[in-house]
């Protein structure tokens, strides 16, 4: 398929370029409600995992070790996990 002469011939758009600009406002469309899909489930998570309750709500994973209980748990589990690694993270509570 070929498009008109014009003596701008650098700037002629045809359907394929409309379709083409559909397509990729779709695409950019999707992504952003994919990305926004995405925040949720990571709130989700941090509840659910972090904090023992049901919300999408959200927060930040800092507040958890200002909780006793929590942060002995939190340090059962980066220790081995920073020796298996070969590294020492920095101490973030208690």
């Amino acid at each position: 398929m070929r498009s008109r002469p014009s003596v701008l011939r650098d700037f002629t758009v045809d359907r394929r370029v409309w379709m083409l600009t559909g397509v990729a406002l779709l695409i950019g469309a999707g992504a952003a409600v994919l990305a926004v899909f995405l925040l949720r489930a990571i709130a989700f998570a941090t509840n659910v995992f972090y904090y023992h309750r049901l919300s999408l709500a959200m927060v930040e994973p800092g507040p958890i070790y200002s909780e006793p209980g929590i942060c002995a748990w939190a340090k059962s589990i980066r220790e081995p996990t920073c020796r298996i690694n070969g590294f020492s993270a920095p101490l973030i509570c208690c």
